[in-house]
C-alpha cells in the first residue's frame, strides 16, 4: 500500500518560515537583547530553521531572559499577542503563567532535564479575559555553539477543545441516566439539577422555570450555583407581564416565542435585590458569569413549551458554536428526562387505576372488585393479579365484582371470560356479580364459555354463594 494513500496522512509544502518567517525578516532584531541576526550564533540559526520546518506549534526561549522565537503553529496559540510579542521575553509575554511555568523551565536550564506536561490547565489571558485552556507540551534543552544549555525548545499542542468535549460528553451522559431512575417530574428536575451542579465549570449556575397548569406563570422549581440564604432569582414570573416590568423578560420571551434567548448582565440584575450576588462565583472560577441562555423546554409532543432552562456560561470560555450546542443539548436532555418521568408517572397512575385490589373475604375466598374500562392490557394485568393471589392464598372461590365496570365494548365480555378462566385454571370456582348492559348480554350469548362460572345479580348474592359453597362445594352451579 502506498504511503501517499494511507488514511489520515497529509503532506504540506512549507515556505521558509511561513508568515512568521516573513516577520522575522522584517523585524529589527538589533533592538532586542538578541542583537542583530548577523550576530546570532550558528546553533540558534539552526534551531530556528528546525522549528520553521515543523508542522506543529513550537517555540524557542533563548538566552538568560528567555526571548521568544516561534513558528506559525505557535502564533495561533499566541492569539492577539502575536506578532507584538515576537522577540519579547517569556515573562513579559505571559505574566499570568510565569509563576506556574517558569520553575519547569528553570529545571531544564539548570540540569538539562526534559519536562513533559500532559493536558494541564494553563490559564492564559489571550482574548481579553483569563481563558480556561489546556495544553500538552514538552521542554527540552537547546545548546549554543559552545555546547552549553542556552535555551529551551517547547513543542506544544493545545488540548482545550478535547478536554471540553470529553467533560461535556460526561455531563450529557450523566444527565441522560437521570431518565432511567427518575419516577416523578419533581424527582427528575431535582436529579437533573444535581447533575448540572456537578458540572459548574461549564454551567456556573442555572435556573429552571416550569409553567403552571394554566400557563400564566413560570415558577422557579430548581436552581444551582446560588449560595443558600440569598434571595437570588425571582420565584415566579408572570407570562403576561410587560417586558419592561419583568425581572427576567428574556425567560418570558423564550417561553412565549419558543426560541433560545441570550441574557446579558443577569448577575448584575439579581444583585439589585441582593447586593452580595454581585460577586457571585462562577463554579470553580472567581470571576462572575456575564452571559446566560434562556432555552425553552418543549413538551413530549413538541406542541408547547412546558419550561424554560436558564444556563449561565463560564467567564473563562467563549460562547462559541460548540459551547452553544452543548448548552442546547443539556436543555434537550432535560426535556427528555422530564418527558420520561412524566410518562412514567402517568403510566404508574394508569396502572394504579387499572390495578385490581384482591381482598381476602374469608379463609378460602377472594374478592376482586373491578372499576372502569376493561381493555386488553387491563385484562392481562387482572389475570396476572388473580393468578398470583389464588396461588398464594390457595383460594377455592374467586368473586369478580363487575358493578363498577362501565364499558360499551362488547369485546369486554370476552376479556372478562379470559380473566375468569385464569382463576379457573388454578382450580378456583369463579363467581361473576353485578353484570352491566352490553357486557351482560355478551356473557349470556357466550353461554358455553360460562360453564362452571356462577353468575349473580349483586355482590351480596355472590358472597353468600361463595360462603355456601364453602359448606357445600357441590352446590355451585350456573
Amino acid at each position: 500500500m502506498s504511503s501517499e494513500g494511507a488514511p489520515g496522512v497529509s503532506f504540506h509544502q512549507l515556505s521558509a518560515g511561513g508568515d512568521v518567517g516573513a516577520l522575522f525578516d522584517a523585524k529589527d532584531w538589533a533592538q532586542t537583547s538578541l542583537g542583530a541576526r548577523a550576530q546570532w550564533q550558528r546553533s540558534l540559526t539552526n534551531h530556528l530553521s528546525m522549528i520553521f520546518e515543523l508542522p506543529t506549534a513550537a517555540i524557542i526561549f533563548w538566552g538568560p531572559e528567555q526571548v521568544q522565537l516561534y513558528n506559525d503553529g505557535y502564533a495561533v496559540i499566541m492569539g492577539p499577542r502575536h506578532p507584538r510579542h515576537l522577540g519579547s521575553t517569556f515573562r513579559a509575554c505571559w505574566p499570568e503563567a510565569y509563576d506556574g511555568i517558569y520553575p519547569w523551565m528553570r529545571r531544564v536550564l539548570d540540569s538539562g532535564e526534559t519536562v513533559q506536561v500532559t493536558r494541564t490547565l494553563v490559564p492564559l489571558t489571550r482574548f481579553g479575559y483569563t481563558d480556561e485552556s489546556y495544553f500538552t507540551f514538552s521542554f527540552s534543552p537547546l545548546r549554543d555553539d559552545d555546547g552549553r544549555i542556552a535555551g529551551i525548545l517547547q513543542l506544544v499542542t493545545e488540548m482545550t477543545s478535547v478536554v471540553l468535549a470529553e467533560r461535556r460528553t460526561v455531563a450529557l451522559r450523566e444527565l441522560s441516566n437521570v431518565a432511567a431512575v427518575a419516577r416523578t417530574g419533581q424527582e427528575a428536575t431535582r436529579l437533573a439539577a444535581e447533575c448540572i451542579a456537578r458540572h459548574a465549570s461549564d454551567i456556573p449556575f442555572s435556573l429552571l422555570y416550569v409553567a403552571d397548569a394554566d400557563r400564566s406563570r413560570l415558577r422557579l422549581t430548581e436552581s444551582t450555583g446560588f449560595p443558600s440564604g440569598k434571595s437570588g432569582p425571582p420565584s415566579e414570573l408572570e407570562v403576561a407581564q410587560a417586558a419592561a416590568s419583568s425581572a427576567l423578560p428574556e425567560v418570558v420571551h423564550a417561553f412565549r416565542e419558543r426560541e433560545v434567548t441570550a441574557i446579558e448582565g443577569l448577575v448584575a440584575r439579581l444583585a439589585r435585590t441582593d447586593p452580595s450576588l454581585a460577586q457571585l462565583p462562577s463554579g470553580p472560577w472567581p470571576e462572575t458569569s456575564k452571559h446566560a441562555l434562556a432555552i425553552p423546554i418543549a413538551a413530549a409532543d413538541q406542541q408547547s413549551v412546558v419550561a424554560v432552562l436558564v444556563l449561565a456560561t463560564s467567564p473563562r470560555l467563549a460562547l462559541d458554536d460548540s459551547y452553544r450546542d452543548f448548552l442546547q443539548l443539556v436543555a434537550a436532555q432535560l426535556a427528555t428526562v422530564m418527558a420520561a418521568a412524566r410518562a412514567y408517572d402517568e403510566e404508574r397512575r394508569r396502572a394504579d387505576a387499572m390495578a385490581t385490589p384482591v381482598l381476602h373475604v374469608d379463609e378460602r375466598t377472594l374478592l376482586a372488585p373491578l372499576i372502569g374500562e376493561v381493555d386488553d392490557a387491563r385484562a392481562m394485568k387482572l389475570s396476572a393479579v388473580l393468578l398470583r393471589a389464588v396461588k398464594a392464598r390457595r383460594a377455592r372461590h374467586v368473586v369478580i365484582d363487575l358493578t363498577g365496570v362501565q364499558s360499551t365494548d362488547a369485546g369486554a365480555a370476552a376479556r372478562l371470560l379470559r380473566v375468569a378462566a385464569s382463576a379457573r385454571l388454578m382450580g378456583a370456582a369463579v363467581i361473576l356479580s353485578g353484570l352491566q348492559d352490553v357486557v351482560a348480554k355478551e356473557l349470556v350469548a357466550n353461554g358455553e364459555q360460562l360453564k362452571d362460572i356462577t353468575v349473580t345479580q349483586d355482590l351480596a348474592s355472590a358472597l353468600l354463594a361463595a360462603r355456601a359453597a364453602q359448606r357445600q362445594p357441590s352446590s355451585l352451579h350456573r
